[in-house]
């Protein structure tokens, strides 16, 4: 930002880190939270955190401390909060089952057993079970409204801060044509890649869009309206085909269910998009099907999912293993030459193949009452803050489910941490509302009967 301390940021996040620490394991478990919701999406400030003692376990030290602290703390008093069952009993359910396709992996291709810390496998599952651990952990250390709202404010300003960097980034790049050395600038992800930092954004701000078209605050709605506007240049100029896709639906949902101009603008933009969006981004879309054909790219993916297919008839329930799509070998032979690949790019038959139809039902139910939760919420909820909690929400989840057909999207903590956290606030605000109507209606006097 042209001050110069560019170069401190790391310490002071990784100061701000121990304190946090100290501070949810001794104090407040909440407080861990807020700062783990703000880390997220940071994954390339977090490895600038790894010189330090202890660096490159800050986050897992900040999960621990929460944890400890969760299940230390006195219980509190809340025989009138109502409790979630059913959605919480699926998502406990992703632990064991994980854990056991691991074993399965081991068995099938001969991987070592996941008992040891320095099995990648093992690391792998870690990695993905953190983020239904912050389910949990927001079920159990948000109380009320205020910090909900608080919750989501931090995640807004964050997403403002990666925008920032990306176009930092991106400025004195030339968009007038297209290349995949521009696609990777700006990113805050790390080791994942632009189509799953697009992703991201496609997701966000289909949520962002769905919390303004709710709350009437004119200064907010000017904030959320000019961050979906930063959010859209990341899109485009992440040139990412599935986060176009992803974009597009959860727009759609948006415009059919509540503000029909949308669907005006998106019909204005199917008849003239090769003259209104920038030339870099016509031309990565006329990639996909040229005259010569169809993009190699598009090819690779087709043969991918052929051979995906074969072994998925193989192990159908279960799979082959969590995380084993990287040592099957699968190959594609598109312009003549072969390439290795160790990922399917696409989410659905990934599951399959790893988990089987056993592991991608248990994924899609769970994704299913999470939609359903965010829709029963917007429409019953008194709050309009509340409401686009759940609307947008909704348009995260569809943006999700497109974004996954164009690769594996849900197994990430940077890109799906986001989903898990609001879905725990999702299911606080619903317990929170029912909580109020409980109390609400022991207090209020029986009405009186009077003959006619």
């Amino acid at each position: 930002m042209g001050l110069g301390l560019t170069q401190y940021i790391p310490f002071i996040v990784y100061i701000t880190c121990i304190v946090v620490i100290l501070l949810a394991l001794f104090y407040k478990a909440r407080i861990g939270v807020y700062l783990v919701t703000l880390l997220i999406p940071l994954q390339s400030l977090m490895d600038k955190l790894i010189r330090f003692p202890l660096g490159k376990d800050i986050m897992d030290l900040l999960f621990l401390a929460i944890l400890v602290n969760i299940f230390c703390s006195k219980k509190k008093d809340k025989s009138n909060m109502p409790k979630e069952e059913r959605l919480s009993m699926l998502i406990l359910l992703v632990f064991p089952f994980t854990y056991s396709a691991l074993w399965i992996g081991s068995f099938k291709l001969g991987l070592p057993y996941p008992v040891t810390f320095d099995n990648p496998q093992l690391e792998l599952w870690k990695n993905f079970i953190m983020m239904p651990l912050l389910y949990f952990m927001v079920l159990a250390t948000i109380d009320d409204k205020k910090q909900i709202v608080l919750i989501v404010w931090i995640m807004i300003v964050t997403i403002f801060l990666m925008d920032v960097n990306f176009y930092q980034n991106q400025r004195w790049i030339s968009h007038d044509t297209f290349s995949e050395g521009k696609r990777t600038a700006g990113s805050t992800f790390s080791y994942l890649g632009p189509n799953e930092f697009a992703a991201f954004y496609a997701q966000m701000t289909m949520f962002i869009i769905g919390l303004l078209l709710m709350i009437r605050e004119k200064l907010k709605k000017r904030a959320l309206f000019l961050l979906v506007l930063f959010n859209f240049y990341c899109i485009l100029f992440l040139y990412s085909r599935g986060a176009y896709a992803a974009t597009l639906a959860g727009l759609a949902f948006f415009g059919f269910t509540k503000k029909r101009s949308i669907i005006l603008i998106l019909i204005l933009l199917f008849i003239g998009w090769n003259t209104v969006l920038p030339k870099g981004v016509i031309e990565r879309i006329e990639m996909t099907k040229t005259e010569e054909g169809v993009d190699p790219s598009v090819l690779a993916r087709l043969q991918l999912w052929g051979e995906a297919i074969q072994e998925i008839k193989m192990n159908p329930l279960t799979g082959v293993g969590f995380g084993s799509t990287q040592y099957l070998g699968f190959k594609t032979t598109v312009g003549g030459t072969y390439k290795s690949r160790r990922s399917l790019h696409n989410g659905y038959i990934e599951m399959l193949v790893e988990q089987g139809f056993l592991g991608l039902g248990l994924f899609l139910y769970i994704f299913c009452q999470s939609l359903k939760k965010g829709w029963r919420l917007y429409q019953h909820a008194d709050d309009d803050f509340v409401r686009g909690l759940g609307f947008g929400f909704v348009g995260l989840v569809i943006a999700s489910l497109v974004a996954n057909m164009f690769g594996d999207r849900w197994s990430y903590f940077n890109l799906m941490g986001y989903f898990w956290v609001l879905l725990g606030l999702i299911v606080k605000a619903e317990q929170l509302s029912q909580s109020e109507d409980s109390e609400s209606g022991e207090m209020a006097p029986e009405p009186e009967t009077t003959g006619m």
